[in-house]
């Protein structure tokens, strides 16, 4: 005889969607579904980590409450013992210049003005092309006693193998001038014209070398001993020696593309990230004969989105960017009104496929920059913030939002119709996720809130432990979207997300 009785088992099949590399715009949300390898529709206020897990970003204290924006930021010294920053800030009328230690620049160049700097023999030079080159060494500005410099007006600053570089000089938009050796005050106008010493004052014009109407949009060291030159459509490399008869183009670097803005460009360990109309570009040495210089683009895969972002940028040198050797990261911040601004982060990893991983951010508004060993700051239009560690949970911080948002799901056959039973979740580290499912037409099948708690003291952070998290789930679908907020600070990952789909 039969038995009347069903079998208790529900029979499923693990949809388990894992190693996620970061925000993908380049193609459509419905067809980006990739199991392993995931790439991610929005990862705003996070990012992925070399294991593919998604990490909430670290909060933020206040340090420097300031009215106006912040438009520039630069430490002035590696003592960790107070926030030692110097900025520029906007009040509508003028850019002054302020430190954290009150000392005050009123008026020191137009409003809207974009501000440049360097730090350059212990004290940070900061220029605009509306005012003066002005030195802070912690206790006082000075104003550059150049007296070629003064009429010249440069719009960026740099330095390089013991000299202060200069560029974006008025009526020289293709010349660089570059300091007497150890000084900041004696450029070649300023040299008797007799002096044959080999430590003196010189200028690089490379008017006939670009070929075209182009200028000089941005300069920076490269390696130890180079000079970078940034126009609109290229970049070439000078070899700079303390010597000025030693001075010499290197012919082996090819690099077709230029900057949109100086404030973009940074030294990455041996390399240069800076930002172009086009997207994100390193130049590099070649890893395989020391010698070929080249430029790599790194933003294809959200080549959509930023290009987006630099649209609504109305001043396109405005654009800034940091780079964090202690987390690899790049971030670039887009001012896109006077109370909003977006921030792209380039995550570098050491993973074989996918090593760049990008997300976005609005975090505190910010709009630039500064790091220093372990230490980052940011200039905000509320003020500086200092960046803490990604497990700080002090209540002094800042609450921080993540989001984050899947493509559409399938789960095999885009045009049949499925049935889940349940949903899970590995994360880890202590807080609070608000989950929601949407079906592919966008339409909220599904919200929870699941509470993350804390199963590891941290003794191995190269292998943390994660939870599984469980919650009914029962719909029909053909395609799911997944979204995670979290708000608060501290560690907060997730390794994966799965729905067990009924066979």
């Amino acid at each position: 005889m039969a038995s009347t009785r069903s079998n208790p088992a529900v029979s499923v099949r693990a949809e388990i969607i894992s190693n996620f590399v970061g925000v993908d715009s380049s193609a459509d949300v419905t067809a980006l579904d990739r199991s392993n390898a995931q790439s991610l529709d929005t990862c705003n206020n996070a990012y992925c980590d070399w294991r593919g897990q998604i990490t909430r970003n670290p909060a933020a204290s206040l340090v420097i409450d300031e009215t106006h924006p912040i438009t520039h930021i630069r430490f002035y010294t590696s003592d960790d013992s107070s926030t030692n920053v110097v900025y520029a800030i906007d009040n509508g009328n003028n850019v002054s210049i302020k430190s954290d230690a009150k000392h005050l620049l009123e008026n020191a160049y137009s409003a809207e003005s974009v501000v440049t700097s360097t730090v350059f023999n212990d004290d940070v030079h900061m220029t605009s092309q509306t005012g003066a080159v002005y030195a802070y060494n912690g206790l006082t500005y000075t104003k550059n006693s150049s007296a070629s410099i003064d009429l010249l007006s440069p719009k960026y600053i740099a330095s390089v193998q013991r000299r202060l570089c200069v560029a974006g000089l008025i009526g020289k938009s293709t010349s660089i001038q570059l300091s007497r050796v150890d000084s900041s005050s004696v450029f070649p106008d300023d040299e008797s014209p007799n002096d044959e010493n080999v430590l003196r004052a010189g200028e690089i014009d490379i008017g006939n070398l670009i070929g075209t109407a182009d200028e000089i949009k941005g300069i920076s060291a490269f390696e130890q001993r180079s000079l970078a030159i940034f126009t609109r459509n290229k970049c070439l490399i000078y070899t700079i020696d303390p010597s000025i008869d030693q001075w010499i183009i290197d012919d082996r670097a090819n690099i077709n593309i230029g900057t949109i803005s100086h404030n973009t460009i940074k030294q990455a360990g041996t390399d240069l990230l800076f930002c172009s109309q086009r997207g994100v570009h390193s130049i590099a040495r070649s890893r395989g004969n020391g010698i070929l210089v080249f430029a790599n683009v790194l933003s294809d895969s959200i080549d959509i989105t930023y290009r987006s972002l630099v649209k609504q940028v109305k001043n396109k040198e405005s654009i800034n960017a940091v780079w964090e050797p202690e987390t690899s990261q790049y971030h670039v911040f887009f001012p896109i009104t006077p109370n909003t601004s977006k921030r792209l982060t380039l995550t570098l990893t050491t993973a074989e496929e996918n090593p760049n991983r990008w997300s976005t951010g609005d975090y505190l508004n910010a709009v630039c920059g500064d790091s220093i060993g372990d230490r980052t700051v940011l200039g905000c239009r509320g003020g500086a913030y200092e960046v803490f560690d990604i497990e700080d949970d002090n209540q002094l911080l800042t609450d921080n939002v993540m989001t984050i948002k899947t493509p559409v799901l399938w789960h095999g056959s885009m045009t049949q119709d499925k049935s889940t039973h349940s949903f899970f979740i590995h994360a880890s580290g202590k807080g609070d996720i608000l989950v929601e499912i949407f079906n592919e037409k966008d339409q909220l099948l599904s919200a929870f809130p699941l509470e993350i708690e804390e199963d590891s003291d941290g003794s191995f952070p190269n292998n943390p432990i994660n939870r599984q998290y469980d919650r009914k789930f029962e719909a029909r679908y053909r395609g799911l979207r997944v979204k995670l907020t979290s708000q608060g600070k501290g560690l907060v990952r997730v390794s994966a997300i799965g729905f067990n789909v009924r066979k």
